[in-house]
């Protein structure tokens, strides 16, 4: 028998043991662990560049802990750290490459960087590059042996997908010595990294959120997978920290070949669908079934159809059918259509992952439930049959914040007062991103796109951005009131911006661009359409090179099923001669269009019926507004670049005589050059979107007088016929010296070397293209 005594000396001795294998190995890898992050001391002195990342061990325990593992869609940051211990050394690039298709970045930072003067920081998701480079000024910057390595940079990486990859340093990263210029790094560590699926827990997120307190948060942290659908019965506040999914999907593993497909053993639930189709569906808009295989979609074909390996479809006896190999995959099928269903009002929903669900067109996967006061924040929201978030049935206090919604088959958002009493108020949409959503081709003059909602009373729609949604970006139909929808950016989708048969809207400081509804006609293919509206104001937009027309405002006469337009057929859409269109103000807005077609209006008043649109008494009038286009007015393109009365104008003299518009202007191309980019839009209709996310620019020092034209010889600071950072670093050195002055450095010639010539050598190798 052990005796407390004696089991104090076992743990002892088993201390020591362990201390001296910790020893040992230490000695041994003295230059290839990865301590906790910003805590590199190594045992000797050493010139080098680390890249380290987060650790949750401490200690001794770090020496068993070489390599970082994180799951997929999580965030983690990489920091950069740099050792001189010998000598002072005054210029640093670390060139670093990391696995692209496994991580990417989301931003550098710089903060509490040991760098003054900052050369170049760009990076290259794509290529998987950083580049870093920067200097301190002579006499340079030296690390102390036994502290603390300096900090370069924080880089933060999202990861991709499952894998293993490995951050590495180049053989072009440098360290210069200050005394004469010569690189001195001899240690570069990498880092190995680990992308993982999260893990799946055996308890259940139902059992947790049972046992919370009412008023409570509820703070998750396990890296979890939950694969239920959960209730929320009280006022709580669910976080999943960024590391908790939720899926409506199972993994399926059973499964027997049958020549060249393979069929489950277990079958999927029965689920209700409805909805108008697009023919280009073939009728999947109306299949609700769902299956990923490795985390990819399969395309569902129909009973009839042999699958490809790309496709799935669903047998009699309701049983997946695939037709590639699913061994060695991970098969998961959708198996439930909610994730969060409230059943309380007050609750807050953030910072989860959700995916995979087989709920029905006009209803969400995420719902407030017919409860109130609902957040739903800094989610990423995906792969949906129907809508991917619903707010429904006359709430007040709905809130979607920062969320990242994608891939609804029908709708990203939607919301409706379906119980036929008041409507929804309060709906707050803001900082969201709304992309791809209509997958399943469903009829989006029914209903579908980035964000459609009805019978919306006082809501705000704020700085959302919306690109490549088959169907309207955002789109407020029907009975809303009130609504505000304001610096959104709203591009590649069918419309930019929908308000149609609503009225006391205000549509301000939106960009909206490259929207491509062709085929429309009559004023559908359009940044921003009004369709029958009452007292909305629609001021200071950008609005640029949409494939017909930039701003209308629509009157439509009611039309029955029989109607000759695609886009009217269906009665729901037809328009009552009481929604009689008035008081609507567009003024101030900035249009840049394109000649050709049937007409390209900047800005057109349109109306199909005998109504009141251009009556007098019904008040609508434009005032203010700047038009582009690229050629002159008697240009034989040019078929109408303005609508009012009926008619349609080339002369913006004379549409200036009409109430549609007042003071209108062409903008010249240099204002339209300056506007254009100063808002990170497209500066023509051929030329590509702004690349997003862009790498925050390094701020430089600010020129105090005009830099004199640069000769041949200047910026080669060692005398070897090359400009480079070798260069750089000579000027370093020199930095703020009377001593040692050297004339090719002294970009300005004032006899001096500081921040200024620091300024334009670097501009100078931007030019050559050694840094970028």
């Amino acid at each position: 028998m052990v005796t407390q005594k004696g089991f104090v000396h076992i743990l002892l001795v088993l201390f020591l043991l362990i201390s001296i294998a910790a020893s040992v190995y230490l000695v041994q890898q003295k230059t290839n662990l990865l301590p906790k992050a910003g805590s590199l001391k190594p045992t000797g002195p050493e010139t080098s560049f680390s890249l380290v990342g987060p650790s949750d061990c401490s200690g001794l325990l770090c020496i068993f802990k070489f390599q970082k593992e994180f799951p997929v869609d999580a965030e983690f940051k990489v920091e950069v750290l740099v050792r001189s211990d010998i000598d002072e050394a005054n210029l640093f690039k670390a060139k670093i490459t990391f696995p692209a298709e496994l991580v990417e970045i989301v931003s550098i930072s710089t903060e509490k960087s040991f760098i003054q003067n900052w050369a170049e920081n760009f990076y290259d998701n794509n290529q998987g590059v950083i580049s870093l480079a920067g200097g301190v000024p002579s006499p340079g910057f030296k690390t102390e042996q036994g502290k603390d390595s300096a900090l370069m940079a924080t880089i933060t990486f999202k990861t991709k997908k499952t894998g293993k990859g490995t951050l590495s340093l180049t053989d072009d990263s440098v360290i210069y010595r200050n005394t004469d210029n010569i690189n001195i790094l001899t240690v570069k560590r990498p880092l190995e990294v680990t992308v993982s699926e999260k893990t799946p827990c055996s308890d259940k997120l139902q059992d947790k959120i049972d046992a919370a307190p009412s008023g409570s948060t509820l703070v998750l942290n396990q890296n979890c997978i939950y694969r239920e659908t959960v209730t929320i019965n009280k006022p709580l506040i669910l976080d999943g920290s960024g590391t908790t999914q939720i899926r409506g999907s199972d993994i399926w593993t059973d499964w027997n070949q049958q020549g060249a497909q393979w069929i489950s053993t277990q079958t999927v639930p029965g689920f209700y669908t409805h909805g108008l189709c697009r023919s280009e569906s073939n009728g999947r808009c109306l299949w609700a079934e769902q299956v990923f295989v490795d985390s990819q979609p399969l395309e569902q074909v129909s009973s009839s159809a042999a699958p490809s390996p790309s496709q799935f479809k669903i047998d009699a006896s309701r049983k997946i059918i695939l037709g590639s190999d699913p061994n060695g995959h991970t098969v998961e099928v959708t198996t439930r259509k909610y994730w969060v269903l409230p059943e309380a009002d007050n609750v807050v929903i953030k910072n989860f992952t959700m995916k995979h669900s087989a709920v029905d067109a006009q209803d969400g996967a995420i719902k407030n439930n017919k409860r109130s006061n609902i957040t739903i924040e800094n989610n990423i929201l995906s792969d949906v049959h129907g809508a991917v978030v619903s707010f429904l049935d006359s709430a007040t206090g709905l809130k979607l914040i920062n969320n990242d919604i994608s891939r609804g088959g029908q709708l990203g958002v939607g919301a409706n007062a379906n119980d036929g009493n008041n409507a929804n108020t309060d709906i707050f949409l803001q900082g969201n991103k709304i992309h791809h959503n209509n997958t399943e081709e469903f009829d989006w003059l029914w209903e579908a796109g980035g964000v459609k909602m009805a019978a919306i009373e006082a809501g705000i729609w704020d700085n959302n951005e919306l690109y490549s949604n088959n169907g309207p970006g955002l789109w407020c139909d029907i009975g809303c009131n009130k609504v505000t929808i304001s610096n959104n950016s709203s591009y590649n989708n069918r419309i930019g911006i929908f308000y149609e048969i609503s009225r006391f809207g205000k549509i301000t400081g939106n960009k909206v661009w490259k929207n491509y509804n062709k085929g429309g006609g009559w004023g559908y293919d359009t940044g921003i359409i009004l369709s029958t509206p009452q007292n909305t104001e629609v001021f200071n937009n950008i609005v640029a090179w949409n494939n017909n027309d930039q701003i209308t405002v629509v009157s439509q006469h009611a039309r029955q099923e029989t109607a000759a337009r695609d886009w009217l057929t269906n009665p729901f859409y037809a328009v009552s001669r009481s929604n009689n269109p008035h008081d609507n103000y567009i003024h101030d807005n900035k249009l840049f269009g394109v000649d050709g077609g049937k007409h390209a209006f900047g800005l057109g008043w349109l109306q199909d019926w005998t109504g009141v649109l251009f009556n007098p008494e019904s008040n609508n009038r434009g005032a203010n507004n700047q038009y582009y286009y690229e050629n002159s007015e008697d240009s034989s393109a040019n078929n109408g670049r303005f609508g009012w009365g009926g008619s349609s104008y080339k002369s913006l003299a004379a549409f200036n005589q009409t109430p549609g518009e007042e003071n209108g202007r062409y903008l010249t191309k240099a204002e339209k050059d300056e506007i254009l980019a100063a808002n990170n839009m497209p500066s023509c209709p051929e030329c590509p979107d702004p690349i997003r996310p862009t790498p925050t620019p390094v701020p430089l020092p600010t020129p105090t007088v005009v830099p004199t034209p640069i000769p041949a010889n200047k910026g080669d600071g060692n005398y070897d016929g090359r400009i480079n950072l070798e260069d750089m670093s000579v000027l370093l050195t020199d930095f703020n010296k009377e001593q040692g002055y050297r004339e090719p450095i002294d970009m300005n010639d004032d006899k001096k070397i500081n921040t200024f010539d620091f300024s334009l050598h670097r501009k100078l190798l931007l030019e050559l293209g050694v840094i970028k």
